[in-house]
């Protein structure tokens, strides 16, 4: 049996293709292969985490294609496993569901110039990077193989926070100021830069920002902010300088912003 390329005219509108199954010279059209699409829903994530797949399959022809079939092994980068069954909108589609590190779909079906979409939560385990995951192509008994598809999921460690006060004892009465500063960290193994970082610091009763605040920050694009009573930080970058691992300053090169925070009792 052989492929061989159809054209003009099978189908209307493209090249076809047959096999020639048998000495009287009966002939099987294929028509032109769906589109077959994967995306992961939340992207990037964090280690440990969990994340929605979504497999989109559309139909460029006028009638059904049916028996639709593909698998997708997650080993391949390894770090992704299935915690939950797929929701199907329109497939219809049985899943084998015995292996945990291996999507199986069997048997969907995808109407004439529709599309269907198939989601699969997974969880995310190991370490930073990058993965990049291929699904095998999707056959049926209408057209040609379509795909296969392929996404990329970014996993990284979250940033670390440090705080420091300059002085750590202050005199009721007489100098009794000091200078606290925040340091965020982006760890070295993270493939890209964290941004949209925000956290508070709700300072204790008896602690006031100072006015002026003597505030600076190497934080971008959106400078800190520090009110009496809480130092507020968003949205705020951390990244490491490319190439280098080295971490860029902490908090954007996030090194920073400093506050001067004298006690209740500063008279």
């Amino acid at each position: 049996m052989g492929i061989v390329n159809f054209s003009p005219g099978i189908p209307p509108a493209g090249t076809g293709y047959f096999s020639l199954e048998n000495p009287t010279g009966n002939l099987q059209v294929l028509l032109p292969p769906p589109t077959f699409t994967k995306q992961f829903l939340i992207n990037p994530v964090q280690a440990s985490a969990l994340v929605p797949l979504k497999f989109k399959i559309t139909n460029p022809n006028g009638v059904p294609l049916t028996n639709l079939t593909f698998t997708d092994d997650l080993t391949v980068p390894a770090g992704l496993t299935k915690v939950s069954g797929i929701a199907s909108t329109g497939c219809g589609a049985p899943v084998d569901l015995s292996t945990a590190t291996l999507i199986s779909v069997t048997g969907a079906t995808v109407a004439a110039n529709g599309t269907c979409s198939m989601s699969i939560v997974l969880f995310v385990v190991g370490g930073p990077g990058m993965r990049v995951n291929t699904t095998s192509t999707v056959t049926s008994n209408e057209a040609g193989p379509g795909g296969p598809a392929t996404d990329t999921l970014t996993v990284v460690l979250p940033p670390t926070l440090d705080k420091a006060f300059a002085v750590s004892q202050l005199q009721l009465f007489g100098p009794n100021s000091t200078t606290l500063t925040f340091t965020l960290f982006n760890p070295a193994a993270n493939p890209i830069p964290l941004t949209d970082i925000e956290f508070t610091d709700t300072l204790p009763a008896v602690v006031v920002v100072s006015t002026p605040n003597g505030l600076t920050s190497t934080c971008s694009p959106t400078a800190p902010t520090a009110s009496p009573g809480v130092a507020a930080y968003q949205p705020c970058s951390a990244r490491r300088e490319s190439g280098s691992g080295r971490l860029l300053h902490h908090f954007s090169e996030c090194d920073g912003s400093s506050d001067r925070i004298p006690t209740q009792h500063d008279f």
